[in-house]
Parts: structure tokens; sequence; C-alpha cells
């Protein structure tokens, strides 16, 4: 008979924390860490104790961090990070759709979580995260416009050309429109398909000008997630070659010039052709005499740095507002 109340005694021990968590209310948590409404967040969890920072919800396994992430304001950023400091909230934790923090914010978020990104995730870690960033639910061929969201579906889906427009008054493309709208992993899915950056609608307009105009608070966040989405290494030995310049060998710099010949036309080169020669000063790149300045000799040696270089000249990028 002890034997078995000592048994029942320790399974209500180990289980205690979950039956504990099944009373504490987390659709109210949730809509309160939705809501930015910092000071209500941090006066449930001092009622519930034992509250979890990453417990999920069944529909979509979002977490109170996650929900967080889920609408812009200052209070949010503030939940988030107290979720993280203070509660032991996972950063890296996925919802059913593979969406994390970093993911959320970028749809979501201003420019001045950037700072906040920056100090939460490391620099491999955000650039592991910016390529294989998910599109919001939110936004899952569900805009309030099916009209553009189906002409986005049939260029992804090969139905149509990559850089067709739609047959209306702007004839736009469809990276005109993940330009619009901030849909970064739509941006990036045309891009590996051959979007043209430059492509301009019926009123000579570049994607670029929608970036500017319609996502002007978060255009540095989106723009940083973009370069950073298409910043992988490439062989060590070639980048040794090109940045010391040793070009004697005839072969070695017929290949070289090849290689990089390819590099400029791929996205990667023209998400960081506006920027490069700004990146190339920080990367101290450029001849004393600065007679290197130009974009083309810029291009080719931003696009062959190593990864995380790159990312750290791309923060400083992000930070400055380019």
């Amino acid at each position: 008979m002890l034997k078995k109340n000592l048994v029942a005694l320790l399974f209500f021990v180990i289980h205690s924390s979950d039956i504990i968590s099944m009373k504490i209310d987390y659709d109210r948590f949730f809509k309160l860490c939705k809501e930015g409404d910092f000071w209500a967040v941090t006066k449930f969890i001092d009622k519930n104790r034992t509250t979890n920072a990453n417990y999920k919800e069944q529909l979509h396994g979002e977490t109170p961090l996650l929900r967080a992430a889920s609408n812009n304001g200052i209070g949010n950023t503030n939940i988030a990070n107290y979720l993280l400091e203070k509660c032991n909230a996972d950063k890296m934790i996925q919802n059913n759709y593979g969406q994390t923090l970093f993911s959320k914010a970028v749809a979501y978020w201003d420019d001045y979580a950037l700072e906040f990104l920056f100090e939460t995730y490391s620099d491999d870690e955000i650039n592991v995260l910016c390529r294989s960033i998910k599109l919001d639910n939110k936004w899952r061929y569900e805009d309030s416009d099916s009209s553009v969201n189906s002409f986005v579906v049939e260029v992804l889906e090969g139905k149509r050309d990559i850089n067709s427009k739609q047959d209306n008054v702007f004839s736009n493309t469809a990276f005109h429109y993940a330009y619009m709208h901030g849909h970064v992993p739509f941006a990036i899915q045309l891009l590996e398909r051959g979007a043209n950056l430059y492509e301009k609608d019926k009123f000579q307009k570049t994607p670029d000008f929608y970036l500017r105009t319609k996502n002007q608070s978060n255009a540095n966040l989106i723009l940083f997630t973009l370069r950073e989405a298409f910043n992988t290494c490439v062989p060590a030995a070639l980048v040794g070659e090109v940045l010391t310049e040793n070009v004697d060998n005839d072969t070695v710099h017929l290949i070289k010039q090849f290689y990089i010949e390819s590099l400029v036309k791929s996205p990667k080169a023209l998400l960081w052709k506006p920027v490069c020669i700004d990146a190339c000063k920080k990367a101290n790149l450029l001849k004393n005499d600065n007679k290197q300045a130009n974009e083309n000799y810029c291009l080719a040696k931003i696009i062959l740095l190593p990864q995380p270089q790159l990312t750290h000249i791309n923060k400083q990028l992000a930070l400055e507002g380019k």
C-alpha cells in the first residue's frame, strides 16, 4: 500500500507542472502578448509563475513569443525581449509553418527592430534564418486582393513568365507586388527564378520605388533580409585568389573572370549592386587613392567576400538606412 502511494505521489510530482499549466488562461496570455500590453503581460506572469513561455497552441503552433511578434509596436518588442530574457523563451522555436521570431519580425515590425534582432541572434543564426525564411500564414496566397495573389502564384508556378506584367492600369510584375507588400519569401522565390529587380511598370517605377514608398517603415529590414538570404559561401581558394589579385597565371585569371561574370548576374549581385561601393569602403577593399571606387570593381569584390564578413557589413549598412 505504501509503495503504491509513493508511486502515485511521484507521478503527481512529475506531472504537476503540466496540470498547473492546464489551468493557466493561455488564450488571454496570447492576446495580451499580441496586443503589446507589456505591463499586463508582466503582471500576468507574476500572478501565474508556472506560465510556460514556450507553450504551443494546437491550431497554428504559435507560442507567446511568436504571438508577440505578430503585431507591430514598441510594446511587442519589449514583450519579446522580456520573454527571452526573463522567461527562457526559445528564440529559434518555429510554429507549424516554419515561422520564427525573426521571420515574424520581418513581416510585421518596423526598422527599429533591427537592433533588437542583431542583439538577439548571432551572425550565423541571422544568416541561417534569412536563408530559410518562411511566409507568414496571414499572407499565404490569401491577401485581400485575390487578383494580385492569383497573379503572383501563377508566376511562381511557372504559368506566366517570371517578368510578365499584370493586365491592369499599373502593369506591375509579381516582384513589384512582393516589394509593395513586403513579402520577403515571395521576393526570394521570384529572384531565384530570375525576376528582374529593375523592371519598370507603366509609370516607369521599379520595385524598389514601391518598397521605399509603401514599406518605408521597414524597408531597411526587408532589404537586409533579402541581401542576407543570398549571402552564401564561395570557394575559399577563389576568394583568396580574387582578393589578393594574383593574376600571373592566365588560366586562373580566366576562370576567375568567368566566375565573377556569372556571379554579377545572380540575385546576390543585383541586391548588393546599389550599396556595393559603401560596402567596399566598410570592408577596406578600396585603394588608398580611391581610383578603384567604381561599381563594377566593388561589386566583384563584395560578392566574393566570406559570408561572416559580408553579414557584418550587411548589418552596418542596415543600421545606417542603406
